[in-house]
C-alpha cells in the first residue's frame, strides 16, 4: 500500500456514502456503497479475504476517492449512477457475471414484471432493466412496485372462470378475466417504466393527475388509491442530493482550491437534480502559478 493510499483510508469519515477504487493507470476499478465508509474502507486493507477476486483487487488499489451521502438509500443510487457510467471491471467480477440480475418487463398483451439472469437475456423477451449490483435491494423495489402497480402475476390464469387470489387483495387486476382494458393495463406498465428508468418526478405528476381526474368524475375510491400510491411513492424515492428543489436542473459545481503548493479541483456532476459523479484533479504549482491561474 503507497503513502498517499495510506492516508487517505485514514480521512475517510463514518458516515454513509460511496468508494472508488483506481488502479496505477487512473482506471476506475471498483465502486462500492457502505452505510460506514470508514469501517468498510478499512475491511478492504486490514483483513484477510476468503475470495481470490477480492484479493487481487486489494492488490491492484493504488488510490481511494469517496463521496459522503446523508443516507444508505442515497449512497445505493449514486452506486448505481457510477457503475452503469464507468463500468468497474471489479463490480462485474466479483458479483459473478453470469448472474448478474435484470428486471425485465415480459413481452405479452398483459405484460408482467421479473426479476431474470444476464445469461437469459433474449430481445424477444421484453424489455430489461439493470444491470443491478444490490440483489437484496432489487427483490424489495420489486415488492414494492408489485404493491404500487397491480400487475399480472400469473403466467397463465389459475381459473378458467374468476380471478385469483391476487386480484381479491388488490395486487392484481385480472387481465385474465377482462376486469381491465388494454389501455389502463399499458399506462400501468408506462409508468412501472418511468420508476425503472429513473423518471420517478414524471411518474409522481401522472399519478398526481390521475387521482385529479378520479375525483373529479366522483371516483372516489379510485382516487383513493391513487392518492395512496402517490404517497407511498413520496416516501420510497429517497433521492440523491436536490439541488435548489429543482429536478431539471443540470449543472457542474467546482470547488478550487490551494494549499502547501498544491492546487485541486473537484468537480460535481449534477443531472436532473442528482449528483452523478464527481471528477477530481491534483497538481503541484508555485503560488505564483496558481494566483495567475485564480486571476483567470
Amino acid at each position: 500500500m503507497n503513502e498517499i493510499l495510506r492516508e487517505t483510508i485514514k480521512l475517510v469519515p463514518e458516515q454513509p456514502g460511496c468508494y472508488l477504487y483506481y488502479n496505477n493507470e487512473g482506471e476506475i476499478i471498483y465502486v462500492g456503497k457502505a452505510k460506514n465508509l470508514k469501517r468498510r474502507v478499512y475491511s478492504y486493507f486490514h483483513k484477510q479475504h476468503d475470495s481470490v477476486k477480492t484479493t487481487v483487487l486489494v492488490s491492484q488499489i493504488e488510490k481511494l476517492e469517496y463521496i459522503i451521502t446523508d443516507s444508505e438509500v442515497e449512497a445505493l443510487i449514486l452506486e448505481s449512477h457510477l457503475i452503469k457510467k464507468h463500468k468497474p471491471r471489479y463490480n462485474i467480477l466479483l458479483k459473478d457475471d453470469k448472474k448478474y440480475p435484470y428486471f425485465l418487463i415480459t413481452d405479452e398483451d398483459f405484460p408482467r414484471i421479473q426479476i431474470v439472469r444476464k445469461k437469459n437475456l433474449n430481445p424477444d423477451k421484453g424489455r430489461f432493466y439493470g444491470p443491478y449490483t444490490d440483489v437484496g435491494a432489487m427483490y424489495a423495489t420489486l415488492d414494492f412496485l408489485k404493491k404500487l402497480f397491480p400487475l399480472k402475476q400469473c403466467k397463465t390464469p389459475k381459473f378458467s372462470n374468476r380471478p385469483c387470489l391476487y386480484y381479491h387483495i388488490g395486487k392484481c387486476l385480472a387481465p385474465c378475466q377482462g376486469k381491465v382494458t388494454p389501455e389502463e393495463y399499458q399506462k400501468l406498465i408506462h409508468q412501472v417504466e418511468l420508476f425503472l428508468s429513473g423518471k420517478q418526478s414524471e411518474l409522481l405528476k401522472q399519478i398526481q393527475a390521475q387521482m385529479q381526474k378520479y375525483a373529479e368524475e366522483e371516483q372516489f375510491e379510485k382516487a383513493a388509491k391513487m392518492r395512496d400510491s402517490y404517497l407511498d411513492l413520496q416516501k420510497t424515492l429517497e433521492r440523491q442530493k436536490v439541488v435548489y428543489e429543482n429536478t431539471k436542473l443540470n449543472e457542474d459545481i467546482i470547488a478550487v482550491i490551494y494549499e502547501d503548493g498544491i492546487l485541486a479541483i473537484v468537480i460535481m456532476m449534477i443531472r436532473e437534480g442528482r449528483l452523478i459523479d464527481k471528477k477530481d484533479f491534483t497538481a503541484l504549482f508555485s503560488k505564483r502559478v496558481c494566483n495567475d491561474f485564480f486571476l483567470f
